[in-house]
């Protein structure tokens, strides 16, 4: 929190915490029932909810609260009846792979996840966003087995719904409902669609910002004719968000997410940084996040500030 007043004199003015990552530990003191029954906050990082939100707003930030929903390993590892199975062994769907994945169709998977995002818009955070909300893009699809706990339907259909199940006990409780998407599916290719279940029409109707994951360096080689993409941070960043605001109808935020890192990027600086933040001003954007795994934003407040110095 002692690096607050740095980020905000830099233009700063939003922060996003997790309070759920792929890990699945969940880093608050949560009441949630499978919380609970499941000790899935034993590792968790944050001490005082409240004083965190108090000390964000007292600086001017707005506050938005991360959840990783359906790639959770620590309650695919606590509760095998979240998982997926395979439809040729009926055992555990792609055991072994890094990735663990909760059956996004499982209605006790989708409760837990909804529980946590109202316990945290009680809690007083303006926004809670919403990451994994996809099915899985690794493994065998066709050997994939669902649980359909609310009828057999298209992927698309299913996020949509578990989306507007969550959106409306956000709503009640005055939160706001964000949810982040490939990059990718902006330029909505069916394969991309079918696998992920992310379509933006449908998603749009759920909730109040989209934040489009447009990383230049996460597009495969000589994607739109760009031999490096990570090298054309403007076609990719203001393209993506006008593909994305066409696709909801205009009925959304569009917040992207943009690269703070330099992997697959010739010259990553506050440069690369700042034609990022005009990209996304330039395609009607409404604000923008930084994202760095490694949590290293020098890079970026320099390019801050080099925005700034061009207003």
């Amino acid at each position: 929190m002692e690096s607050l007043p740095i980020l905000r004199e830099a233009g700063i003015n939003a922060i996003v915490f997790d309070v759920k990552d792929i890990t699945g530990v969940v880093h608050t003191g949560s009441n949630v029932e499978e919380v609970r029954r499941y000790n899935l906050n034993a590792r968790g990082a944050i001490d005082n909810l409240p004083l965190l939100i108090r000390e964000c707003r007292r600086h001017g930030m707005y506050v938005i609260a991360r959840i990783a929903v359906f790639r959770d390993h620590l309650l695919y590892d606590r509760e095998p009846s979240c998982r997926i199975k395979s439809k040729t062994t009926g055992r555990d769907w792609n055991a072994g792979s890094k990735e663990k994945w909760c059956d996004p169709t499982n209605s006790m998977v989708q409760e837990y996840n909804i529980s946590l995002a109202c316990e945290l818009a009680e809690a007083g955070v303006d926004e809670i966003q919403f990451d994994y909300i996809r099915f899985p893009t690794v493994g065998d699809q066709k050997d994939a087995q669902y649980a359909w706990s609310g009828g057999r339907m298209e992927k698309s259909a299913a996020i949509a719904a578990f989306l507007e199940k969550a959106h409306l006990r956000l709503r009640q409780r005055g939160c706001y409902l964000s949810i982040d998407i490939f990059g990718v599916v902006a330029w909505g290719k069916k394969v991309d669609i079918d696998k992920t279940g992310q379509q933006i029409k449908l998603l749009a109707e759920h909730c109040d910002v989209i934040s489009p994951m447009l990383y230049p360096s996460h597009f495969n080689d000589n994607f739109d004719g760009f031999a490096r993409p990570g090298d054309h941070p403007y076609h990719f960043i203001y393209n993506g968000c006008l593909k994305v605001n066409e696709a909801a109808g205009r009925r959304v935020i569009i917040r992207p997410w943009l690269q703070a890192f330099g992997w697959r990027v010739s010259r990553y600086n506050d440069e690369y940084v700042a034609e990022q933040v005009k990209a996304a001003a330039d395609a009607g954007a409404q604000g923008y996040l930084f994202w760095n795994a490694s949590n290293k934003y020098g890079e970026v407040l320099d390019g801050m500030k080099r925005v700034s110095a061009a207003r």
